[in-house]
C-alpha cells in the first residue's frame, strides 16, 4: 500500500461540512505497528462475524488479537475508534477496483448512456453492500462521514470527478434527453445515486441487500434524464 493510501479517508461533518480528524490516536509507521493494526482489524472482523455486535468491545478484540488491552488502547481509544479504521482499510481496497470500473465506464459510453448509469448505480451500491455486511450496524452510525469520491481523487489524480465525466458522456446522447443543461444534471444525477444509497442505510439498511434498488434507481435516473418512462424500467 502506498503513502497515499495510508491517509485516512476524508470525513466530513454532515452538519458543517467540516473535515473531521480521524478517532485513531496514532498513525502507525514502523512494521510491528503495522503487524498489530493488522491483527486487530482481522479480530474485529473475526468477531463481528462468528460473534455477533453484541460481543464486539476492545476487550474481546484485544483478546482475539493477542495483544494486551493497553497495547489496543496505545492506537483505538474506543471500539468506536477501531470500527472507524477498519472502515477507512474497507474503503482503500475499494480503489483497487476504480481502474477496471473506469476503463469499463468507458467501453460503455460508447454504446449505451443506460448502461453507463447502471454500473454507477451498481459501483455505490456495492461498495457499501459490502462494507454494511462486514461491519453490520455499526456503519450504520458512520457511513454519511465519509467523502470517498475526493478520497478517489486524491489517490488517483488521473481519474474526473464522476459528476464531470458523467457531464460529457450526458453531452454525447444529448439528443436523446430532455435535460438542457448537462453540467447541471450531471450533478444532480450523483446527488440522487449517493443521496439514495445513503438515506437507505441510515433508514432501511435491508434495501442495500435488494437487488430492486439498483435496477429501480438506474431506472429513475433515466426517467430524470429522458422524461417519461424508460424502456426495460
Amino acid at each position: 500500500m502506498s503513502d497515499a493510501t495510508e491517509l485516512p479517508i476524508v470525513r466530513r461533518s454532515a452538519r458543517t461540512g467540516r473535515v473531521q480528524s480521524p478517532l485513531r490516536k496514532r498513525p502507525p509507521r514502523q512494521q510491528r505497528a503495522l503487524a498489530t493494526l493488522a491483527a486487530i482489524h482481522e479480530a474485529a472482523l473475526r468477531i463481528l462475524d462468528s460473534e455477533g455486535e453484541q460481543a464486539f468491545n476492545t476487550n474481546r478484540v484485544a483478546a482475539v488479537a493477542g495483544v494486551s488491552v493497553g497495547t489496543l488502547y496505545r492506537y483505538f481509544p474506543n471500539k468506536e475508534a477501531i470500527i472507524d479504521s477498519l472502515c477507512n482499510e474497507l474503503l482503500h481496497r475499494s480503489l483497487e477496483e476504480m481502474t477496471a470500473i473506469s476503463e469499463r465506464s468507458i467501453e460503455l459510453a460508447r454504446h449505451s448512456l443506460d448502461a453507463v448509469v447502471r454500473q454507477i448505480v451498481e459501483a455505490e451500491v456495492a461498495r457499501h453492500r459490502r462494507i454494511l455486511r462486514l461491519l453490520k450496524s455499526f456503519y450504520r452510525d458512520i457511513h454519511w462521514h465519509y467523502d470517498y469520491e475526493q478520497h478517489v481523487l486524491s489517490n488517483l489524480p488521473e481519474r474526473m470527478h464522476t459528476a464531470e465525466w458523467l457531464r460529457r458522456v450526458l453531452n454525447k446522447y444529448r439528443a436523446e434527453l430532455v435535460v438542457t443543461d448537462p453540467v447541471f444534471a450531471a450533478r444532480v444525477v450523483v446527488h440522487m445515486i449517493e443521496g439514495t444509497v445513503h438515506s437507505a442505510l441510515s433508514r432501511e439498511p435491508e434495501l442495500i441487500d435488494d437487488d430492486r434498488l439498483v435496477r429501480e434507481l438506474a431506472a429513475a435516473v433515466m426517467r430524470y434524464l429522458r422524461g417519461g418512462s424508460t424502456p426495460g424500467a
